[in-house]
């Protein structure tokens, strides 16, 4: 009888890697790190480090960095959410500075037209809601979420 080789499987969307699933012993998990949340203080961190954005608007990459930096080595997990909230939230920044400038340009130059600034920040003041509420729901439930729209610049 032929038996045809059994390839390894690959994890589902959202899902940690498993042993047997394809990836190197040695790349996951990490020595030290916990593979699953091990406790809700890692959920709560994790959630800590999404919902930084809701409040603080353009300055919601600083507890996502405190988060990061305070307990990167303590659990992959927390270290993951962090940095993805991070990476997102420095994304943000990108489209925050050009809606200032847009509101200052036209404040100084076409004072009735300085609302369209204001909507944009707005704008992506609401992704950041959307985003950082889908990801702090995520960690919530065990989840790796990772975010649609964010440059990778912590990993």
């Amino acid at each position: 009888p032929h038996h045809p080789q059994q390839q390894p499987q690959q994890p589902a969307f959202g899902q940690p890697p498993q042993p047997g699933m394809g990836y190197d012993q040695q790349q996951f998990p990490q020595p030290g790190f916990a593979q699953q949340p091990g406790a809700a203080d890692d959920t709560t961190w994790a959630m800590i480090a999404h919902l930084s954005g809701l409040i603080m608007a353009c300055l919601g990459w600083l507890p996502a960095l405190i988060v990061f930096q305070v307990k990167k080595t303590h659990s992959a997990y927390v270290r993951h959410h962090a940095s993805e909230a991070l990476n997102f939230q420095l994304t943000l920044l990108i489209p925050y500075a050009l809606s200032w400038i847009v509101f200052l340009g036209l404040g100084v130059f076409y004072p009735d037209q300085s609302w369209i600034g204001s909507v944009l920040i707005a704008v992506f003041w609401a992704l950041a809601i959307v985003f950082g509420v889908l990801g702090a729901l995520g960690a919530n439930k065990g989840a790796w979420y990772r975010y649609p729209l964010a440059i990778r610049i912590v990993k």
